[in-house]
């Protein structure tokens, strides 16, 4: 099972009411209910971009009708794992590329210099350049240089150095903002205590059959309550909060929060 979803702390899980699914489908007549996708490699193939991207855009239409922009700053966190990190297929990435033209690199965007020049990135063939002839175009004099030297100066231009993945891309276009929580920092996203909590059910109401976790998941999930999604971010804040006041590993933000947990806030005094 593969399991993708995303909370809010005003509504717990990001779905739409009865009431409010029938009214955006008036307009977005293929908008899902719920912005959950739950898979199975044997029948749905392997979670892999698209699929996260087909969900994203779903959520993004959900959470757009529930907080629209007009009152509500839309600001989606995700994980550093690396299908949050993907790219399009046609972004500005160097390592992707081949010293030559040609050969098994994609066919990237092209892209309007800072002296106003539009750069091709393919041959008027459609062959894409390579690294060594995208940065003669731009100035630079590649002679002696290997390509892990052309990849790091390729990636010094502000183009290359500021592409984002296919996600933030999408969400930014939609005027919404993408953060990404700092690596092997778990504590700091609320939907992992979510699937915590849903795997302890799980485990304690499953036989562990296909068809047994079939019918247990959904259970599983659902067995985490709007209340508890808020609690969960409330502890992300006050573990946000140690870590800004000082707190330099882990540990020493986990005493913090559990000291002060009663309050549901951290000393401003320490």
């Amino acid at each position: 099972f593969m399991i993708s979803d995303f909370i809010d702390e005003f509504s717990g899980y990001l779905r739409l009411t009865d009431e409010e699914h029938r009214a955006v489908q008036r307009e977005y007549p293929f908008c899902p209910k719920e912005a959950r996708r739950i898979t199975e490699h044997q029948r749905d193939g392997y979670w892999d971009n698209a699929k996260f991207m087909n969900q994203i855009k779903a959520a993004a239409m959900i959470a757009q009708f529930k907080y629209p922009r007009e009152k509500y700053d839309l600001v989606w966190i995700f994980d550093h794992s690396s299908g949050h990190q993907a790219y399009n297929d046609n972004a500005l990435v160097a390592t992707r590329m081949n010293v030559k033209p040609g050969g098994n690199q994609p066919v990237m965007r092209d892209w309007r210099l800072p002296n106003g020049n539009l750069q091709e990135m393919c041959l008027p063939n459609g062959t894409p350049k390579g690294l060594e002839l995208v940065l003669r175009e731009r100035g630079v004099d590649t002679t002696g240089m290997v390509k892990i030297d052309m990849v790091r100066r390729l990636q010094q231009f502000e183009d290359f150095k500021n592409e984002v993945s296919s996600v933030e891309a999408y969400l930014k276009s939609k005027n919404h903002r993408c953060l990404f929580s700092p690596k092997f920092h778990p504590e700091l996203n609320p939907i992992e205590r979510c699937w915590g909590k849903a795997k302890q059910y799980a485990r304690s109401n499953c036989n562990y059959t296909m068809n047994g976790l079939r019918e247990t998941v959904p259970i599983a999930l659902e067995s985490v309550t709007v209340d508890l999604i808020r609690q969960y971010f409330r502890k992300v804040r006050d573990y946000h909060k140690a870590y800004i006041e000082g707190m330099m590993t882990g540990n020493e933000a986990v005493k913090q929060v559990n000291i002060y947990k009663a309050h549901r806030k951290v000393s401003q005094n320490n």
